[in-house]
């Protein structure tokens, strides 16, 4: 706060002397002005209009304003019902490609502390998006203190999984055997799944570590080279 008041006197001389910029500054304050427009009225095609903007937009901000309107709790006089819009929007959140306005998703599910139904909501975005990269952020989501954000981190329906890995992290930091089978032992006090694990390694130690991970959850560990 202390730098932007600092800031706040330069911006008419910036806005005289560089022409461009204050065009740039413009089109950035406009960027989603319809779409925030749209999503005040009460005809869905417009909520839809607004939800294909912003994903067409694909950027950081988009997902902010979805997330806006996902996170309505309460019908809004004679809008659409919020339950009806968060159906839309939640299409158009599983469509965003950009990987920093994903990245938005996975910081909300850490950093939000006010809203459960949104952390859950962006727990099961980023399982639908399928990419390893969030798996990080999905472990220590597992953390949360609501049941709900747990239980969207797994498919309710998932009781057995088959590894077949050489046991050698491909992405992100390495993390030992103890703490990842510890993070499954948490998991399974909500929801028993069972991981049978099939390491193709000569690395033995690469190996363990399937084989710890089907230890915990009661598994079965083979392996080949």
């Amino acid at each position: 706060m202390r730098l932007r008041s600092t800031l706040r006197p330069l911006t008419p001389i910036l806005l005289c002397a560089l022409p461009g910029l204050a065009a740039g500054l413009q089109k950035g304050t406009d960027e989603l002005a319809r779409e925030r427009e749209l999503f005040q009225s009460n005809k869905e095609e417009d909520c839809r209009a607004a939800t294909d903007g912003c994903v067409a937009k694909n950027s950081i901000p988009a997902v902010e304003l979805l997330f806006e309107v996902l996170g309505l709790e309460s019908d809004r006089g004679n809008y659409l019902p919020s339950a009806h819009y968060r159906d839309i929007v939640w299409d158009g959140l599983l469509r965003i490609s950009d990987r920093y306005a994903r990245g938005r998703i996975e910081q909300e599910l850490l950093k939000n502390k006010k809203s459960a139904w949104l952390r859950q909501w962006c727990a099961e975005l980023l399982g639908e998006y399928g990419d390893a990269a969030y798996g990080p952020g999905l472990l220590e989501a597992l953390h949360d203190k609501d049941l709900g954000v747990k239980r969207a981190i797994v498919d309710p329906d998932l009781d057995t999984v088959f590894l077949l890995s050489t046991g050698e992290p491909e992405i992100g930091t390495y993390v030992h055997w103890n703490r990842v089978t510890w993070q499954l032992q948490e998991l399974n006090r909500f929801q028993k799944v069972v991981i049978h694990t099939i390491a193709y390694s000569a690395d033995e130690g690469y190996r363990g570590q399937l084989q710890k991970i089907a230890e915990a959850t009661g598994g079965e560990f083979v392996w080949f080279e």
